[in-house]
């Protein structure tokens, strides 16, 4: 029987325009920086983002990349302009730490493959690069549930 991950790639590649082979490269490259455990809970984190309703889904980039420490601030100003679901900013706070540093993994990882130095700067930049194709994966709908 087929992986859930592999009929989901099957899927986007099915629906992408083959005639643009550098999306299916880039798509197969970005899954490649991840185990399948960890889109699963970068999913997770993103739809409880988007079930929080503080951002809108263009935005949630950033938080892939913030610590728990910035996210606590973050929601206690935020809390001022509008009451959120404390269940939901519980289980956010609690899986952030997990999801920024399989987000550096993932920046590590895009930096060795691209035959960089590895630096906190170039790291800096290829998170956030990841981040915005996250966002764009999500979006699309092609990331793993």
């Amino acid at each position: 029987m087929e992986s859930r991950l592999k009929k989901i790639i099957k899927k986007v590649i099915n629906e992408m325009d083959l005639r643009n082979l550098d999306d299916v490269i880039k798509y197969t490259e970005y899954l490649n920086l991840f185990k399948k455990e960890e889109l699963k809970k970068i999913t997770k984190f993103l739809f409880l983002i988007r079930d929080l309703g503080v951002v809108n889904m263009f935005q949630s980039g950033m938080f892939l990349l913030m610590g728990k420490q910035y996210f606590d601030d973050f929601m206690r100003l935020k809390s001022y302009e509008h009451d959120y679901d404390e269940d939901i900013v519980d289980e956010l706070s609690e899986l952030i730490n997990e999801i920024r540093d399989i987000m550096i993994r993932a920046g590590i990882k895009m930096v060795e493959s691209n035959g960089k130095e590895v630096t906190p700067k170039t790291v800096e930049s290829a998170m956030r690069r990841i981040a915005e194709s996250t966002i764009k994966h999500y979006i699309k709908g092609n990331l793993p549930r």
